[in-house]
């Protein structure tokens, strides 16, 4: 009897462990945020040390989130301030010394934009989800009212009902950067359309105007550099910023003609 009732405790044992591995799994998966409370006496210390720890390593990674965005924010205004300073001397005919000025003073303000990007993706909750063309629609909606997109026909094909594993600011952010650029360079038509390949969607921007070299792409998509003066590059480096913090790719390929730029990003979880 002893004998049988040993064999029970183990075995109950084993499959408590064994829930114990499957909720670690989820955690690292961001299936699950917190081993929670439901575990026999034995297991309980240990979900509760796992909890704390996580709870520990959330508040340091806001905190450090928070900082990271108030001093790219902070070097904004003297970013500008040199901008302005180096307006005053063009006016007064040291174009050379402007030249470098606005180059460097550019070249921050990139670097402060990408960090805001990475800075506000930087911790993104499990349960992450956001509709990609009510995205759209609100995106179109504010750019038709811009110079670039009102002289556009803008084409929204994204099936309603789908959503990925990502902020919906975020998501905004990244299609927001990527339209901007599409309407920026379109000679008439900016077409925004999604397609499903296993548990990914591929949202696709595409315009008709010259497109980018295909040398240049990849240099656009993974450093600062930019095609031209507007800021094609900056826009493409966080919208690939963004969707690397949330598993997914940025990809350029040719719209024959014009330029598409294919954000890949997982779906999100069903509940």
């Amino acid at each position: 009897m002893l004998s049988v009732a040993g064999w029970v405790q183990l075995s109950v044992g084993l499959l408590s462990l064994g829930d114990l591995g499957a909720r670690i799994t989820a955690l690292r998966e961001g299936e699950a945020e917190r081993m929670g409370g439901e575990w026999p006496v034995e297991l309980r210390p240990v979900a509760t040390e796992i909890d704390d720890l996580l709870a520990a390593r959330h508040a340091e990674t806001e905190h450090a989130r928070t900082r990271a965005a108030d001093l790219a924010h902070g070097l904004k205004t003297p970013l500008q301030a040199l901008m302005t300073e180096a307006g005053r001397l063009r006016r007064s005919g040291a174009g050379a010394e402007a030249d470098g000025i606005e180059e460097t003073a550019r070249a921050m303000r990139r670097t402060v934009d990408r960090e805001l990007a990475r800075a506000r993706t930087a911790s993104r909750a499990a349960d992450a989800r956001a509709d990609p063309a009510r995205v759209a629609d609100r995106l179109i909606a504010v750019l038709r009212r811009t110079p670039d997109g009102a002289r556009l026909d803008w084409q929204q094909e994204i099936p309603q009902g789908m959503a990925v594993a990502l902020d919906e600011g975020d998501l905004a952010e990244a299609m927001g950067a990527l339209a901007e650029n599409a309407a920026r360079h379109a000679r008439s038509k900016v077409a925004l359309s999604a397609r499903r390949m296993d548990e990914r969607l591929h949202l696709e921007i595409s315009d008709d105007g010259l497109g980018i070299p295909q040398a240049t792409r990849d240099v656009l998509v993974r450093r600062h550099a930019r095609a031209d003066e507007s800021g094609t590059g900056l826009g493409l480096a966080i919208a690939s910023d963004i969707a690397r913090a949330a598993g997914g790719t940025l990809t350029l390929g040719d719209a024959t003609p014009g330029l598409t730029a294919t954000l890949t990003l997982p779906l999100a979880r069903r509940f």
